[in-house]
């Protein structure tokens, strides 16, 4: 009998300390890395065969997977499921299954170390004693500081928990948690110096509205989507003033060819980018990995599997 074969994209993935391509080449698999970007006309002669694909963030269409007739299962490497075609997915009987919280921590810390360089102007600092200049740049610090979170789930509630340790006040906002303790944006946005975006969705949160009613020198950290932003009032609002800094995990051009207004030289001082790694964690990625190498493993045994989507 032919070994199952598993298609994996994502680039992350068995990088950690766990090696899980020998997991699933003991269990019996066939194990085919595939372009992480989905590219059609590249992977197509590997959909023919496939029986599960590990997937990273690029997108998974309706052509895709008419291109693979024995496919049973997606496993999401991640948490969002937003790339995938569901009802495509649903028509066709594949499975789809994603890994939730297994980078939340992950995600959480690299947000409080970018809300640390935003403070305390770390980026500037740097260049400047390259540059043999040791003058003294004034900073802020978390306590004491009003923090507004935008988005209360997994990761919103872990660096909301860092925070207020370090002595922030938390304001937070999310239409989907049902607790008394949550403020609404307008108060955020009037009140918070520093606003940390944990938002899911599409919906657009930073707009031209946004910053033109921030309170004075408002700082802005982004590690969910770069929807959520209108980087373009962001770029305007930091040459004026209004904004101080912003700081993200993510960009609009992400994996293109095209430049992000916010990437102008003039804003190098008051920006701050990573390329999409929060969750690029030796515990984050095994973690991960583990977790989507489960939801494949039970599919072929016929078990019940713990991070199904509901399609």
């Amino acid at each position: 009998m032919a070994k199952p074969l598993v298609l994996i994209s994502s680039r992350s993935f068995s990088t950690g300390n766990v090696d899980l391509i020998k997991i699933l080449n003991d269990s019996g698999c066939e194990i085919r890395k595939i372009s992480s970007d989905h590219k059609i006309e590249e992977i197509s002669s590997e959909l023919i065969n496939a029986v599960a694909w590990i997937a990273g963030v690029a997108p998974i269409t309706d052509e895709m997977m008419a291109k693979a007739p024995n496919l049973k299962i997606i496993s999401r490497y991640g948490v969002g499921v937003e790339a995938i075609d569901l009802a495509s997915a649903k028509k066709r009987g594949i499975l789809v299954a994603n890994t939730p919280g297994a980078n939340s921590n992950s995600v959480a810390e690299l947000t409080i170390g970018l809300i640390f360089s935003a403070l305390r102007n770390l980026p500037i600092a740097n260049s400047n004693v390259r540059s043999s200049n040791w003058s003294v740049i004034k900073g802020k610090e978390i306590n004491g500081m009003i923090v507004g979170v935008v988005g209360f789930g997994k990761i919103g509630k872990l660096v909301a928990s860092k925070l207020n340790k370090l002595g922030a006040k938390i304001l937070a906002f999310d239409p989907f948690v049902s607790d008394p303790e949550m403020v609404d944006l307008e108060l955020i946005n009037k009140s918070a110096q520093l606003v940390t975006l944990h938002s899911p969705g599409e919906d657009l949160i930073i707009d031209q509205t946004w910053v033109n009613k921030a309170l004075k020198g408002q700082i802005i950290i982004n590690t969910a989507r770069a929807n959520l932003v209108d980087e373009s009032a962001i770029a305007e609002a930091l040459r004026s003033g209004r904004l101080s800094f912003y700081a993200a995990d993510t960009l609009s051009t992400e994996n293109t060819k095209f430049d992000s207004k916010l990437l102008a030289n003039d804003l190098a001082d008051k920006t701050l980018f990573t390329p999409h790694l929060g969750a690029q964690t030796d515990q984050s990625i095994d973690l991960m990995g583990s977790m989507a190498v489960e939801n494949v493993l039970a599919t072929f045994a016929g078990k019940p599997i713990r991070n199904l989507i509901t399609l």
